[in-house]
């Protein structure tokens, strides 16, 4: 997934290639942004083309947004999507990792998608987000307590909620530490996420402002170097993602294979993983 920073530009890209690994000819190729509301935000751009189809944006809001190309392939229309999304920070900057040993060799395009590979990757072993984002969580309330896991971090606002498809008033929602109550509900205090008991029924929708705040030295670190170790297997097509040995004559080098307490078989992040990674505790009686 492509990740952009709010309010800085960032180019969208469409690698595009065919069963055969060659690139895919789209004509009067095109590039919109629609929000998880199907509202449009950019677009529709005329693509540049080179390595990939791209357009600049510059998004104004965080979250998660779908981009379309559009046009025609061999005479037929042709449409393809993908999900990018917006944070408030990265972890490291990517100025700092062009002057970073092992990375300042880099097309900055790649450097770029390496970063993003390693920030999802990060976040989905430690069960958070790493930088500020905005999620939406969609349930129905009925007559029983909800617990809703909103990420591992505490909430650090709500930007809107809906309930049956009419918009709730963000004032009558209140934050208490990492759970997310309506004023006179208790929450459940040691778990993270989102509580909903005794709301009224309905099927709610909640766009709530997540994440960590400020960027993590101690993940940042772990990004860093998961990052090289991505471009380092891109540039090294002999070695595969399986690879366990590689053998010569006189040398003989192992791979760290991953595993439940090791998910990169990288011992700097995998430390960092089992040390941070969030599993929350569910109640009794808890519903998802």
């Amino acid at each position: 997934m492509q990740r952009f920073v709010l309010g800085q530009p960032g180019k969208i890209r469409f690698y595009l290639e065919d069963d055969e690994g060659e690139p895919l000819a789209v004509d009067d190729a095109t590039i919109e942004v629609r929000d998880l509301d199907d509202l449009l935000v950019a677009g529709p751009h005329l693509a540049s083309t080179g390595d990939s189809y791209s357009v600049v944006w510059q998004p104004l809001r965080l979250g998660l947004f779908t981009a379309t190309l559009k046009g025609n392939l061999s005479g037929n229309p042709y449409e393809t999507s993908l999900t990018v999304r917006v944070v408030g920070f990265r972890s490291v900057r990517v100025s700092a990792l062009k002057q970073m040993e092992g990375l300042a060799h880099l097309d900055p395009a790649d450097l770029i998608r390496h970063l993003d590979s390693a920030e999802e990757a990060m976040e989905e072993a430690l069960g958070f987000r790493i930088a500020t984002t905005v999620e939406r969580l969609i349930t129905r309330v009925g007559r029983d307590s909800m617990k809703l896991i909103t990420g591992g971090t505490e909430v650090q606002g709500v930007e809107a909620v809906s309930r049956n498809g009419s918009s709730v008033d963000v004032s009558t929602v209140t934050l208490d530490g990492d759970s997310l109550e309506l004023p006179t509900v208790a929450s459940w205090g040691f778990l993270t996420g989102v509580t909903t008991n005794s709301w009224l029924a309905g099927d709610y929708q909640l766009d709530l402002r997540v994440g960590l705040p400020a960027p993590d030295g101690q993940i940042a670190d772990a990004v860093v170097i998961l990052t090289r170790h991505y471009a380092d297997r891109a540039s090294a097509s002999q070695v595969g993602d399986r690879t366990m040995k590689m053998q010569s004559a006189d040398t003989e080098i192992w791979f760290s294979a991953g595993g439940p307490d090791n998910p990169f078989g990288l011992p700097e992040v995998d430390s960092v993983v089992t040390a941070r990674r969030v599993r929350p505790v569910v109640p009794r009686g808890a519903r998802f």
